[in-house]
């Protein structure tokens, strides 16, 4: 049984902050959505059992949050790298602990060097079912 859950809601501007000339807010409001989307898109693939989302096969629902994930993570990606062009993300950056700016170097690395993968990907396996997945498949 998941364990329960506590609903808040707020104006955006409030959560990450009024909106200015740069992207910083709406790149941080966007990661915070794409993180909790692959949260459940892994959710989906990892669970035995879902019922309501089974009634075709457990593997139709897997494949299909497979899918989805990747075109997530693709967008983590692309939104990965445009957070690092914005000034206010630097400045948040050069207060990083030497731990905290490891961790922050090897994940950002791992985006750049896949991020054209993970698109090529998510357009092979229809994340969003274009022509040229269709043609693939």
């Amino acid at each position: 049984m998941p364990a329960s859950v506590q609903v808040r809601v707020r104006q955006l501007k409030d959560i990450f902050g009024s909106a200015s000339g740069s992207n910083f807010q709406p790149i941080i409001a966007r990661l915070s959505a794409l993180y909790e989307d692959l949260r459940i898109e892994l959710f989906g693939i990892r669970e035995e059992s879902l019922s309501q989302l089974d009634q075709l096969d457990v593997k139709y629902r897997r494949m299909y949050f497979l899918r989805k994930s990747i075109g997530t993570l693709w967008e983590f990606a692309e939104a990965v790298r445009h957070l690092e062009n914005c000034s206010e993300f630097r400045l948040i950056a050069s207060e990083f602990t030497p731990e905290i700016a490891r961790r922050w170097e090897r994940a950002s690395a791992f985006f750049k060097r896949n991020e054209r993968t993970l698109k090529l990907v998510r357009n092979d396996i229809g994340g969003h079912f274009g022509l040229e997945a269709a043609r693939f498949a």
